[in-house]
């Protein structure tokens, strides 16, 4: 099987980081086999099917020149060029051809098996439980699936198209080279990222004569391997994809209600700190923002020129690390610190110049 801190108690006073501020043979090439040539016999000469010319006869009789229709020359250069072309080689050429017909093995199979996650894993979609249901259907099928044929995919997403992943960049050569006739996995979400990447891998699948088999579908099986087999495996992946939407649409604006209304959304953020399920400014840390955003945008410092102060006076980022130019420029920018208004201010908050003279 190929497998393939946040503080407490605020001070009364800010920190002190504002004041720190065409071509030639090679030799000895015969186009033409060496092998001696034999003497034509005399039926040859007479029989009107064989009948060659005087100078022809001359040719042959001399041995300078092999009469064109010596295909048994012909096929042994054939022979000895394809032995001497890798199996690596022949695969690539064939990968060039798109959509030449192969005349498959229709009883031979490959399988896909794929899990992006640990999660996946411990929820019961492992990869033992997919091969074990992949090698069942083929044997209920009829269909040669040998256990080095089953593709196994640990750790990538589905967002990567099928042939850009390893197993499946594998799985397409051995497809194309010993010419395969069905493709079997369980779930289409395993194959395909969105509705243009199934339709473009069925059309060149179906180019060749690769029938595609969904083991799970709503219950059912489904394959390519008719018209209307083809209708639903589109129309699925289609539907599938607006749900993928509007998903990732409700996300967004879930995610934007918790921003907006100062709720935990995330880990843990720069200048706030969690108070049970809600987020409340980190007073000092918004001081240190200020001071950034004031140097970068009043007084035009460069994220790197920010980070290395930042670092030289000890300034800590939230985890206690070092700060970064993409660090500096991510928190000047991260609009979501404007939601400090809706909270008391400290009382000494003001008398620092740098304090709101940026505007979110």
């Amino acid at each position: 099987m190929r497998g393939p801190p946040a503080q407490t108690e605020p001070p009364s006073r800010p920190s002190e980081i504002g004041t720190a501020i065409s071509e030639q043979e090679p030799e000895g090439f015969q186009h033409r086999s060496t092998r001696p040539s034999a003497q034509p016999s005399e039926s040859s000469i007479t029989h009107p099917s064989k009948q060659l010319s005087i100078r022809a006869m001359h040719r042959l009789s001399s041995g300078s020149e092999q009469p064109i229709g010596d295909k048994v020359g012909i096929d042994q250069r054939g022979l000895k060029s394809e032995s001497l072309t890798s199996r690596k080689v022949r695969s690539k050429c064939m990968l060039n051809k798109k959509h030449t017909k192969i005349s498959p093995n229709k009883e031979r199979a490959v399988a896909y098996a794929r899990v992006s996650s640990k999660r996946q894993v411990e929820e019961g979609v492992s990869l033992e439980a997919q091969v074990e249901r992949l090698i069942a259907y083929a044997d209920f099928r009829g269909l040669d699936l040998d256990p080095d044929d089953i593709f196994i995919e640990e750790g990538v997403s589905a967002a990567t198209h099928l042939w850009s992943r390893p197993a499946g960049r594998e799985m397409r050569e051995i497809i194309y080279q010993e010419r395969v006739g069905h493709l079997l996995t369980l779930k289409m979400d395993r194959l395909f990222r969105d509705v243009q990447d199934c339709l473009s891998s069925v059309d060149e699948l179906a180019g060749i004569g690769v029938d595609i088999h969904i083991l799970d579908q709503n219950g059912g099986t489904l394959d390519t391997s008719n018209a209307m087999g083809r209708f639903f495996l589109t129309t699925i992946a289609s539907l599938a994809e607006l749900e993928r939407g509007q998903i990732s649409e409700r996300t967004k604006f879930a995610m934007k209600h918790l921003k907006d209304n100062a709720k935990v959304f995330t880990g843990p953020v720069f200048g706030w700190d969690r108070d049970g399920e809600d987020l409340i400014p980190n007073w000092l840390e918004q001081d240190k923002i200020d001071y950034m955003r004031h140097r970068h945008y009043v007084q035009g410092w460069s994220g790197n020129k920010i980070a290395k102060h930042l670092n030289q006076v000890g300034v800590k980022g939230k985890m206690g690390g070092s700060w970064t130019s993409s660090m500096i420029l991510r928190t000047c920018r991260y609009t979501f610190h404007g939601n400090r208004r809706t909270f008391k201010q400290p009382k000494w908050w003001g008398e620092e110049p740098y304090h709101d003279s940026a505007d979110f």
